[in-house]
């Protein structure tokens, strides 16, 4: 979380939940001029690939890329991210009962 969540934050987008190894993250359009609309979405799109940077850049991530335990298990292993980008409605909240 701290290389995703820090990168959203600088490029203006919010962290809002984590859900196993996936990331929700949101840059708020609504209400925005149709010029700052599309600097928001270039902020997103920016920040995702920031984070592909900094994740194959990454010392510490380097070293579970080279453990002889997990190259034993998972040839090859590698931390790996995908994206999804969507603009328009949406319903955000808490999921669950508590």
């Amino acid at each position: 979380g701290e290389i995703v969540h820090g990168i959203a934050e600088e490029f203006f987008g919010a962290p809002n939940k984590n859900i196993g190894e996936a990331f929700l993250l949101v840059w708020r359009l609504s209400g925005l001029p149709p010029a700052k609309r599309t600097k928001m979405a270039d902020f997103a799109v920016v920040a995702f690939a920031k984070v592909l940077a900094a994740i194959n850049k990454s010392r510490t991530l380097g070293e579970y890329r080279e453990h002889p335990g997990l190259l034993m298990r998972l040839r090859n292993f590698r931390v790996m991210m995908a994206f999804g980008l969507h603009s328009g409605w949406a319903i955000e909240g808490a999921i669950g009962s508590e």
